[in-house]
């Protein structure tokens, strides 16, 4: 439920009234408009009347407009820039930035101790290589026994 200011409500007002006479004048029923677009049948009469007491914020309003605008055969995203946003005037930003608060900007030291870190490379685990997939190893025994064999008893030679 959105409280639309005198300007957003006299463009709610106007555009409803073009969207609902381009609907009666291809025939559609809102029922239809409210099928195609996903848009609540509610919502869809409050836009055609003005209604802003049962419509959501603007930012939906104006989402509303486009896509009952693109249904309508009417160019929904020109349709829904006419429907301001915000009409109030943006405040003047001051020169001159705020000072963060000291918690920000002074550099204290942690209570805590420093300590140094182990000498990583003494580290058995983290000095050897690598391990190799069991897969890798059952083929080089695999392949280490089949040479043994071999050496042991060479293949018959043909006569």
């Amino acid at each position: 439920m959105s409280k639309l200011d005198p300007i957003q409500l006299e463009q709610l007002k106007e555009i409803g009234v073009h969207l609902h006479q381009t609907r009666e004048q291809q025939s559609k029923s809102l029922e239809e408009v409210a099928a195609k677009t996903f848009i609540p049948l509610r919502l869809l009469q409050a836009i055609e009347v003005g209604q802003a007491t049962v419509l959501p914020e603007p930012i939906f309003i104006q989402g509303f407009i486009r896509r009952y605008g693109d249904v309508v055969g009417l160019d929904g995203i020109a349709l829904s820039k006419q429907f301001s946003l915000d009409t109030t005037a943006v405040p003047a930003k001051s020169e001159q930035p705020k000072a963060l608060p000291p918690q920000f900007t002074e550099h204290r030291r942690s209570p805590l101790p420093l300590t140094p870190v182990q000498n990583l490379s003494t580290h058995k685990r983290l000095a050897q290589p690598p391990l190799t997939s069991r897969s890798t190893v059952r083929i080089q025994s695999t392949l280490n026994r089949d040479k043994n064999q071999l050496t042991q008893n060479p293949p018959a030679q043909p006569v």
